[in-house]
């Protein structure tokens, strides 16, 4: 008995550790929370949810490498190089571990210049100030295949009681109400992980979204507690800013997602690219990228980005004269176009044959080459004419010579049965060049495609911008002006981008103004925007008159 006693004497702490251990209730959960200090009330109202799960036995955070260090370095994550990082514990048996997996660097000197590191460690050490910490810088470059074994080394060797926290900020350096557009895709993507679709969200760090969203499929978190989507202009509801930052944070916690797929996708049309004569002059002073450098982060993080392409890409060239012009643009072009996150584009147009059936042929074949899913045909209806996914259905159509009217309605007709169930979109090429209003054939063969099935009809050719008008619960935008041209009239320099977010209650439109200054296109600023907001609403259907000065329109 004595030596009983003794050993439980000697013993007893152990045994009652492994107890405790053995008792202690299992949690995990992962999230997203900005590091912008503006959004403090964000921030706070994160850590403070996070803390009713549990206290952590390690918490990895993860940040955006706004500084590139990880090309100073050579590596593709950076950590601490001590053990304790402004009076946390860092967690050092797993950054050995990871040296021999990953690259991995330890650098104070970076981490401590890291504002989506540092702007966290003040919450985490008031909410969990025991919990050890595991921070990693992610590189704008690693690669998902990096990213995935990362997660999945992390994934092993962390304690059952982890926290991984994402410190990213969602859209940039745009107005608001195109931040929001943007956000629509990226909050999607995370929600429903679509891992391929990562890649082009407007966030600061894809990556680090990648890991934490990884990392909670890893360990069944799919049920989503949305703490808050705010952006930095709510801040200051009285200054209009037009470089804003969009804050969006969630929970994952234990658990199947009930309550059902984020399903809003969206959609950016634009209006004529002319890619030759006086912008091919700059794209060869410049680059291929050079027409869309003021408008491409417009353009990024959009599902479908749909232009119409004024001419042929080929190799062949062609001379322009006074009674008759050929548009035909060097292969090199197309670098832009997908650089510029445009992915279909309608040749249903009066040019995109201007460099013979050849010509055409190679334009097609170039196109999906890049990517770019080339929409129509400049003579037949039939050929090439639509693109549809699991929601909307796009034809595009070219009746600039209207010969092929009566084909174009049965076309509409048998798709409308054929995809009842999908928005129907037509794109169309019509109407005559330089009038701010539509014509009556316009207005003729509009309502006829309405009442075919049309649900949406954007218009280009004109040049200019025309008049938006409801028919039967559908839209017509009879054109929505030039996207990228040379033309030097004062009103061809003026055009609108409409972006469409498809959601379960219905469509919502927004108009987004531009203006064209050496053949790039670019958002009007604030007073620009709405006296041509206001103006566009005046030639307009009156029963959309304020919400076209709004900038939105609203459709079940």
């Amino acid at each position: 008995m004595l030596i009983l006693a003794f050993c439980l004497i000697i013993f007893y702490p152990t045994i009652e550790r492994r107890i405790i251990r053995s008792t202690k209730t299992e949690f995990f959960a992962v999230g997203v929370v900005p590091h912008h200090l503006l959004a403090k009330d964000i921030i706070e109202t994160f850590y403070r949810d996070l803390y009713k799960i549990g206290n952590p036995d390690l918490i990895i955070l993860l940040s955006p490498d706004h500084y590139k260090s990880s090309i100073f370095l050579g590596g593709d994550f950076i950590t601490s190089n001590t053990k304790i990082f402004k009076g946390l514990k860092i967690e050092e048996g797993i950054i050995n571990s990871l040296k021999d997996t990953i690259s991995i660097i330890p650098n104070n000197f970076y981490l401590e210049k890291e504002h989506g590191i540092t702007n966290q460690i003040p919450f985490i050490k008031k909410y969990f100030p025991k919990s050890t910490l595991l921070p990693i810088i992610v590189s704008q470059s690693a690669s998902n295949e990096k990213l995935s074994i990362l997660v999945e080394h992390l994934y092993k060797a962390s304690p059952t009681n982890t926290f991984v926290i994402a410190s990213v900020d969602f859209s940039h350096y745009l107005p608001s109400d195109i931040a929001y557009f943007h956000d629509v895709r990226s909050i999607r993507a995370l929600l429903n992980f679509e891992k391929e679709n990562f890649k082009n969200i407007d966030v600061d760090s894809w990556q680090s979204l990648f890991i934490m969203r990884y990392f909670a499929r890893l360990k069944r978190c799919e049920f989503p507690i949305i703490i808050s989507h705010k952006n930095s202009n709510d801040y200051f509801p009285d200054i209009y800013s037009e470089s804003t930052t969009s804050y969006f944070s969630v929970i994952f916690k234990s658990g199947e997602n009930t309550l059902g797929e984020y399903s809003s996708t969206t959609y950016l049309f634009l209006g004529d690219i002319m890619l030759g004569r006086g912008v091919e002059k700059l794209i060869e002073s410049y680059n291929p990228s050079y027409p869309f450098r003021n408008i491409w982060r417009v353009l990024r993080g959009v599902d479908y980005v749909i232009g119409n392409l004024e001419g042929a890409i080929s190799n062949k060239v062609f001379i322009s004269s006074e009674k008759y012009l050929r548009f035909c643009f060097k292969n090199e072009v197309v670098r832009g176009l997908r650089n510029s996150y445009i992915n279909v584009l309608s040749l249903a147009n009066n040019h995109s044959g201007d460099g013979g059936l050849e010509g055409l042929k190679e334009t097609r074949e170039i196109l999906k080459k890049y990517g770019i899913i080339p929409l129509g045909d400049p003579i037949l209806s039939d050929i090439d004419y639509i693109f549809s996914n699991k929601e909307i259905v796009i034809l595009s159509f070219n009746v600039v010579f209207p010969k092929n009217i009566n084909n174009i309605i049965k076309i509409l007709q048998t798709v409308k049965k054929e995809y009842s169930n999908k928005v129907l979109v037509v794109y169309i090429h019509w109407g005559s060049e330089y009038e701010g209003k539509s014509n009556l054939f316009q207005k003729y063969l509009a309502h006829k495609l309405v009442d075919s099935g049309a649900d949406i009809i954007i218009g280009t050719h004109p040049h200019v911008v025309q008049e938006i008008e409801i028919y039967k619960k559908s839209i017509i935008f009879y054109s929505v002006g030039n996207f990228v041209f040379d033309q030097k009239f004062e009103d061809t320099k003026k055009g609108i981008i409409i972006g469409l977010e498809l959601t379960k209650n219905g469509k919502i439109f927004r108009i987004f103004p531009i203006k064209i200054e050496n053949c790039q296109p670019k958002l009007m600023n604030f007073e620009d925007a709405q006296k041509f907001l206001i103006k566009l609403s005046e030639k307009s259907d009156t029963n959309i008159k304020s919400m076209i000065i709004k900038g939105s329109i609203y459709l079940e």
